[in-house]
């Protein structure tokens, strides 16, 4: 099955009324559509879309194997909101739960992102319309709030949803990919590893490689995170439980753009996530090296205010102060340097091996913040590291 957009052809008007002539798809849909749609109504749309201002109306055909089975568009707002869209969408529902339309909102956002000044996308589903809201948080689309009593549909009062997608001011923004976008990630991994890594291989090795991208119980195991330029996925990396790396690759025209160079974290055990912004970190964990021709393990402490993750200001999230949960692989990313030291770098520094002697690691961050007495008498005691009464206890 193959999904894309394209631009809307008038051969179109016949899919596209048989779309639309469904109650179920249009009681997720504003108000203004004729009952039943007719092939006239929908190439009257598609002559009004192919005539549209290409600057301000970003109009497709959603396509399986290049029927059309559903629309998309993105309309720029006018005034203040000049640098906003409002996407709006329907699929037909023979193609509902199939994934489809998570795939088309993340292709329209990547084009918009790609090649207009538009820095904010919004949509505004039905809060029942569980369909709709559970792609668009699949396409990477934050939930802003509920609005109450925001509508009348079909003679009933009914709650809308706001849900918003920004620019990222990050040139490669690297997020959790979701299941539908892991085999390209497992292609790219391939497509570089032949390249660079294959030559210096015995072809039982590289036959092992290829075995381990296709053993699905392997990869179910695994996490994946992608780096993207627009809607393009150019990185890839492959975590295992807890903090490995299974796997690291990044397309060839993307190498030395420092994609690689930011610390990616996974949460592991309970935290409160906020309580890790704006606060010097250092990294510290186990490592397996080579030490006169044996194999042993080390720990490692890089004792020194080595990253931190800093809070977005203010004038650039205005809601801050209202959002929940963070994302762990855009907003939890430590700054850890702006040149080309790595931590595997100053990791076999610390242990006084060759970085070629550095075989393995298993790395944490934590906070370097000390404990301290406080209160009017000094009779409290705070540390990052208290996390049960056990531990107080034993201290006290």
């Amino acid at each position: 099955m193959k999904i894309e957009l394209r631009k809307w052809r008038p051969s179109d008007a016949r899919d596209l009324a048989a779309a639309l002539s469904n109650r179920a798809v249009l009681n997720n849909l504003r108000d203004g559509l004729p009952y039943p749609y007719t092939e006239q109504d929908a190439a009257a749309y598609i002559t009004a879309m192919l005539s549209s201002d290409a600057n301000s109306t970003f109009a497709f055909a959603i396509t399986v194997d290049d029927k059309a089975v559903g629309s998309i568009g993105a309309f720029r707002q006018g005034n203040i909101h000049s640098r906003t869209a409002e996407l709006g969408y329907y699929l037909s529902e023979a193609y509902w739960g199939r994934g489809i339309m998570t795939e088309a909102v993340k292709q329209i956002c990547g084009r918009i992102f790609a090649n207009t000044d538009i820095l904010r996308i919004y949509a505004e589903p039905f809060s029942y319309n569980t369909g709709s809201r559970r792609a668009l948080e699949k396409a990477g689309f934050r939930y802003e709030g509920l609005m109450r009593c925001n509508a009348v549909k079909n003679g009933k009062t009914v709650d809308m949803c706001l849900y918003s997608l920004t620019r990222s001011m990050d040139p490669y923004p690297i997020r959790r990919l979701s299941p539908e976008e892991i085999p390209a990630a497992l292609e790219l991994c391939w497509q570089v590893f032949q390249e660079f890594e294959a030559p210096e291989y015995a072809p039982e090795g590289i036959s092992a490689f290829r075995a381990s991208l296709d053993d699905r119980e392997r990869t179910r195991k695994l996490s994946f995170y992608g780096a993207f330029d627009g809607g393009r996925l150019v990185g890839a990396l492959c975590m295992r439980a807890p903090q490995h790396i299974a796997d690291f690759f990044v397309d060839a025209a993307y190498h030395r753009r420092g994609i690689g160079r930011r610390l990616n974290v996974e949460p592991y055990g309970g935290m409160i996530q906020r309580s890790w912004l704006d606060r010097p970190l250092s990294v510290a964990g186990r490592a397996l090296v080579r030490r006169n021709g044996r194999l042993e393990t080390a720990l490692v402490n890089i004792d020194r205010d080595l990253a931190i993750i800093p809070s977005v200001a203010i004038h650039m999230d205005r809601d801050v102060n209202k959002s929940g949960a963070l994302n762990a692989a855009v907003d939890l990313q430590p700054l850890f340097t702006q040149g080309d030291v790595t931590l595997r770098t100053l990791a076999a520094a610390e242990l006084h091996v060759e970085e070629s002697d550095l075989l393995d690691t298993e790395l944490f961050l934590y906070p370097r913040m000390k404990a301290v007495r406080l209160g009017a008498e000094g009779d409290f005691i705070a540390s990052p590291r208290l996390d049960d009464p056990q531990c107080v206890f034993a201290l006290l």
